[in-house]
């Protein structure tokens, strides 16, 4: 039985590569010779530079990174924000509140 489940296997994956080829080749022989919007589309992409490109997606990267991660700390203060003042209040009792808010972003009214 496992030969039979180890041939089947090999044989999806195999046909799909091949498979996945003969598609990949049949669209090229398809658009041989015609002008197309995918013919622009290189042209535009064969201008760009790879540096220029590399700066680009990592600095897209990196933004997209900083907002992550920014919003993870501010989930993580909320969940855990109360558990600490409940934490640091027992420690002290006349402790008086820092006024952030749940977030622990600060406070509105204290803006300028």
């Amino acid at each position: 039985m496992t030969l039979i489940s180890a041939g089947f296997n090999m044989l999806v994956r195999w046909g799909g590569v091949v498979l996945m080829t003969y598609f990949g080749y049949r669209s090229v022989t398809v658009l041989a010779g015609e002008t197309t919007t995918a013919d622009i589309g290189i042209k535009i992409l064969s201008d760009l530079k790879v540096s220029e490109a590399a700066a680009w997606i990592f600095g897209a990267g990196g933004m997209t990174y900083g907002a992550r991660q920014r919003s993870f700390r501010l989930k993580a203060n909320q969940v855990l924000g109360s558990r600490v003042s409940e934490l640091e209040t027992d420690i002290d009792r006349r402790r008086s509140s820092s006024k952030l808010t749940t977030r622990g972003l600060t406070n509105p009214s204290d803006a300028l």
